[in-house]
Order: structure tokens, then sequence, then C-alpha cells
């Protein structure tokens, strides 16, 4: 795109807003992953001040996102609740 000067490497055009079109004040210069969190589907969690996705906080965390997600969707804990709380591993050894 002309209006956004030559393509870093590794980077893609994205739209800022995915209901509009591919125009000069409507996209940007994005990585992979960016363009991945800019998807209608992503889902944003907000914790503390901050506002990511959802595979973003359970990297951050240390959780399975399939975890993060089923905490949140299916029993309806808080986002507070379900990013603090402990968790655990199947890997864990309870023969101790």
């Amino acid at each position: 795109m002309d209006a956004l000067g030559p393509r870093p490497d590794g980077m893609q055009v994205d739209r800022i807003d995915n209901n509009g079109h591919y125009e000069p004040n409507n996209v940007r210069w994005a990585t992979a992953a960016e363009q991945t969190n800019n998807r209608e589907v992503t889902v944003m969690l907000s914790h503390e001040g901050q506002t990511l996705p959802l595979a973003t906080w359970a990297k951050i965390k240390g959780i399975r996102q399939e975890a993060l997600y089923a905490r949140i969707k299916k029993y309806g804990w808080s986002v507070a609740a379900a990013l603090d709380a402990p968790h655990y591993t199947r890997s864990a050894s309870f023969d101790k």
C-alpha cells in the first residue's frame, strides 16, 4: 500500500477496523500475531487495567487456553478469578 510506505520485513497489511475497507486511514503494517489478535472472533479479556487476547493472558499466567476459556465461558468464573486461580497440569504427580 502506497499510504504505508515500503513493507517492513515480516509485516502484512492489516485493517485497523475489520468492518471497514482497505483504505489509507484504516490500514497498518502488522505481524501475523497482531493480525490474529485483530480478528472479530478473538476473545479479549480486561484485567488489572490491561485488555489483551485470551491467548496472551493464558501465556502470561501459564494456563492452557482451553482451561482459561472454560473457566470463563463454561463455568461462569469472573475474569479475575479465572486468571488468578491456581492451575494444575495433568503431569502433576499425586503419588507422593
